[in-house]
């Protein structure tokens, strides 16, 4: 691969270069790189964070566990109820 030379000793002299007539500021250009890849780290971790809860949310649905009644009107209402929570706790406390 070939680098143009004039770009790099353009760069490096004045931490710019042209670029389809515009002057590029190269140490603006790598602040903003830098801030967007914080910005896509934190995202990436909330992103993480959640998947996280909701697999423990499922698991724990998956597990069968709960208020258990002979009646089944009330069984299902509970059943419903524990479900409903899980799931907005997992959600982060609202839908």
């Amino acid at each position: 691969m070939r680098v143009n030379t004039d770009y790099v000793e353009q760069i490096t002299k004045t931490g710019t270069y042209e670029c389809d007539g515009d002057e590029i500021d190269t140490d603006s250009l790598h602040d903003d790189l830098a801030a967007d890849l914080l910005d896509a780290r934190a995202e990436v971790a909330k992103l993480t964070e959640q998947r996280d809860a909701l697999r423990a949310a499922l698991a724990e649905i998956a597990e069968g566990r709960g208020r258990f009644s002979l009646d089944h009107h009330e069984h299902a209402m509970n059943t419903i109820e524990d479900m409903k929570a899980i799931a907005c706790g997992a959600l982060g406390g609202g839908r």
